[in-house]
């Protein structure tokens, strides 16, 4: 494998910490992961992605960092939109819940779905502008849910998800969280104009690469029209488990 260039592009937590780099050489786009001894390969034209892996490695930690990480990246760099988001289809379409790492996603999504309502994506989620339309496509994923042990510990265990890209589902909101510890009482959730809802969802959206002018112009315009045609909410909670109920709650106010 390549070594990592200085001028590759990283990401970050919201700690600062390094998590994964990518950069592109000889035609070849790379991504290497910085918490697990894997790096990806993958090119614009190819329909596959090759792993590369320290001896040792456990095979379903590799399967998780490619469903969660470089698929969604090579799907980017060949063309399509994904927002860091998690998602559930409620009764007037897909609800995605976007953010930064660990604010939520994941578990309100996870707990969506005990109360019936069928998950769509976690981490990745793949849209589209059919006619005017927002649509979203599922990928496979695997879906984290919290396990509470008997002396009150929390963990997640993936459960997987098959994919369905044949399906399609209208775009109905995204919800942009923010666990904030000063928020008192029910969940704030507050309609977001749409210059701010663009920013937003830009800053949460999955890009391998901003060298190629290009393929950031067509990304723009499409998150202007995701911006323009999908309501956006601001949702600040209380980040104790027991707000958990009143988000929900919140959540699914919005869809009757």
């Amino acid at each position: 494998m390549p070594e990592v260039p200085l001028d590759a592009q990283v990401w970050r937590d919201r700690q600062g910490v390094r998590r994964m780099s990518g950069f592109t050489t000889d035609g070849e786009h790379w991504l290497h992961m910085s918490e697990i001894p894997a790096s990806f390969r993958f090119t614009e034209r190819d329909g596959w992605i090759e792993a590369f892996a320290a001896d040792g490695t456990d095979e379903a930690t590799i399967e998780d960092a490619y469903r969660r990480c470089a698929l969604p990246f090579a799907l980017q760099a060949q063309g399509h939109e994904l927002l860091h988001a998690s998602a559930v289809e409620m009764n007037r379409g897909a609800f995605a819940f976007c953010g930064g790492s660990r604010v939520g996603k994941s578990t309100t999504a996870a707990t969506l779905a005990k109360r019936g309502h069928r998950p769509l994506a976690d981490d990745a989620l793949l849209w589209e502008s059919v006619n005017g339309t927002i649509e979203v496509r599922p990928l496979p994923f695997a879906l984290w849910l919290i396990q509470v042990g008997e002396n009150g510990d929390r963990s997640k265990q993936p459960e997987k998800v098959e994919g369905d890209l044949d399906r399609r589902v209208p775009l109905a909101a995204v919800f942009v969280l923010e666990p904030d510890v000063d928020v008192r009482g029910d969940p704030q959730v507050v309609p977001l104009p749409g210059q701010e809802a663009f920013s937003l969802l830009l800053y949460h959206a999955h890009c391998f690469s901003f060298t190629n002018e290009e393929r950031r112009r067509n990304m723009l315009e499409r998150y202007l029209e995701l911006s323009a045609a999908v309501p956006t909410f601001r949702v600040r909670y209380r980040p104790e488990w027991d707000a958990q109920p009143g988000l929900l709650d919140a959540i699914q106010r919005i869809d009757r």
